[in-house]
Order: structure tokens, then sequence, then C-alpha cells
């Protein structure tokens, strides 16, 4: 399970899931708050995001190797390599990936029902 909180492909596929879902829901009650509801649940998704690295370590041990200074050694292990590679993923979801999601999802959560609105008369 917190394998798959970690891959990026997860979290588009749920985001356009729930946009899909909430369109439709949006076009059958002719209703544009279900569109404000799917910028919350973006909202949702994107805190787990964030809170990758908590979800993938535990806070516990999230909280030990943030103490934790390493020097290293010259030629990098197999588990220095994976512990970078999972430490640049942390760092994509908590800097770039999980804010985006938030700032998206509090858009249309602020403004999703209006659009909604003025589509429907459009269509």
């Amino acid at each position: 399970m917190r394998n798959l909180f970690s891959r990026r492909l997860f979290w588009f596929t749920a985001a356009t899931a729930s946009f899909l879902i909430h369109a439709w829901w949006t076009w059958s009650t002719r209703d544009g708050s279900q569109t404000a509801r799917c910028g919350a649940t973006w909202v949702v998704f994107a805190g787990a995001i964030i809170a990758r690295p908590i979800i993938r370590l535990g806070y516990r041990s999230w909280y030990q190797f943030s103490q934790t200074i390493d020097g290293g050694s010259f030629v990098p292990t197999t588990e220095e390599r994976e512990r970078e590679r999972q430490n640049g993923i942390d760092a994509n979801c908590v800097q770039v990936f999980g804010p985006l999601l938030a700032l998206l999802g509090t858009v249309l959560w602020a403004y999703g029902d209006l659009a909604a609105n003025a589509v429907m008369k459009v269509i």
C-alpha cells in the first residue's frame, strides 16, 4: 500500500477519475457545486502527496532520518542509491506535485461551480 501512494500515475489517475466522476455528477444533477467538491477532493489528495515521506517511512523513522547527517562514502552502495532516489521522489512530492495539486484543487474548489454553471448554460 505504501508503494502505491508513491506512484505518480496512481495520483494522476485518482485525480482524473475524481474529476470525471464529479463532472458526470455535475452534468446529471445540473448542480455546479459538485465540481467544487472535486476541488476539495484534490486538496485531500495533495495532503496525502505532501505527507509521502511520513507515509513511506512512518513518522518516527522519518523524523530520525531527517535528523541524521551522513557523510556518505566515495562509492555509493546500492542502499545509498535507493535512499537517494527515494529522497528525490519525496522532494518532488513535497515541493512540486503536492503543492501544485493543492493549488489546482483550491482553485477548482473555489470557482469550479461557477465555471460548471457557465458551461452548462452554453451547452
